[in-house]
């Protein structure tokens, strides 16, 4: 009994000292074609369970096979009596990687993401903080607040924003990410700075690239529904290609030409 017991507190410090990572993404115009800034738009979207960013679920797939010690959240501003259903069998339908899905419910739309994720933060405990989201509302701000709150206690963080809206638009305006936070248009982007970070392994952004990168290259026009690399709603024109110096991969100069042409367009 006593050997049981030993055993036992060796098996819980180990568990303790081991890497936590944790993954929060946003759904709605991060994973899911949402257009949210358009409402007549998005009400027609709020019925869509199967639309999607081409990659994304693919991309959280390898993230999770090359982090096992990886939990996921996926936390939506999104009321839940009005998307919850249809958020979970979106995910469910794209193959996302299980997790938690958290709408909101009593909580205010302004706080409802800050206060989950410090709540998430503050249960799992994690070493390593990967945050997605979109330049549609509130992501990049909460983000960076909670990054702001937990570094000191030594959490890195890696925060990626889908560019879904112009900056530059007079109305329906899309902010711009902070300066340590990653605008991106595809998986592949997401890809090569993961690797720099210690989180995707060479395999797997070679998968990407060789996989991912040519879907979106196959996918010669925009599209509203469906696994779409360019939604006819996106526009990324804040985005810039910052990856000539990750070496040598299948597609990247197709992919750079096709993401400039894109978002410049």
């Amino acid at each position: 009994m006593r050997s049981i017991s030993i055993l036992a507190l060796v098996f819980l410090f180990l568990s303790v000292g081991q890497a936590k990572t944790l993954l929060v993404s946003d759904v709605d115009d991060t994973l899911k074609l949402a257009n949210v800034l358009d409402l007549s738009s998005a009400a027609s979207y709020s019925f869509d369970d199967k639309s999607r960013f081409l990659g994304m679920a693919e991309l959280f797939t390898l993230i999770k096979k090359d982090n096992p010690d990886l939990s996921v959240y996926y936390v939506s501003r999104a009321p839940s009596w009005w998307m919850q259903g249809t958020h979970e069998q979106f995910l469910r339908n794209g193959k996302f990687p299980a997790g938690v899905y958290i709408p909101r419910t009593n909580l205010s739309m302004e706080t409802h993401k800050l206060i989950t994720i410090r709540s998430i933060m503050n249960s799992e405990n994690p070493d390593k903080v990967i945050f997605f989201g979109d330049n549609g509302e509130k992501d990049a701000e909460v983000y960076e607040q909670i990054k702001s709150e937990y570094e000191t206690k030594g959490v890195r963080f890696y925060q990626f924003i889908r560019l879904v809206y112009s900056s530059k638009d007079s109305e329906d305006a899309g902010v711009i990410p902070f300066a340590d936070q990653v605008g991106f248009v595809t998986p592949v982007e997401v890809s090569f700075e993961l690797k720099k970070a210690g989180l995707l392994a060479e395999e797997s952004v070679v998968w990407t690239a060789e996989n991912i990168a040519s879907a979106i290259l196959k996918q010669k026009k925009d599209y509203d529904v469906g696994t779409v690399a360019f939604p006819k709603f996106m526009r990324c024109n804040d985005f810039v290609w910052k990856w000539d110096d990750v070496g040598v991969y299948p597609n990247l100069p197709e992919l750079k030409q096709r993401l400039e042409e894109r978002c410049q367009k």
